[in-house]
């Protein structure tokens, strides 16, 4: 699995959503789901990147990701947040 460690700032977003895409794309993704896991990516990064560094306060987009993901997984460690969102393929 590929990882991609970025700063949380709004500008990254263009980075983050093309290997996001780019992973997809490699593992013959259905357009749909893509679609889903896009989604969820940019709504996840832009609700980190706006609250990562202040009090984190959130409620619909978190509701929605729960929502059209599989499974949410989060975790801090070695002070990083961790977050891990599965799909399944359709």
């Amino acid at each position: 699995m590929k990882e991609l460690w970025i700063e949380a700032k709004t500008e990254n977003l263009d980075s983050v959503m093309q290997f996001i895409s780019e992973q997809l794309e490699a593992v013959d993704c259905p357009v749909k789901t893509q679609t889903q896991i896009a989604m969820a990516v940019e709504e996840i990064f832009v609700n980190i990147a706006y609250y990562a560094y202040s009090a984190e306060v959130g409620g619909l987009g978190i509701f929605m990701v729960k929502s059209i993901m599989d499974a949410v997984e989060y975790r801090r460690e070695d002070d990083k947040n961790i977050l891990i969102i599965k799909k399944r393929r359709l």
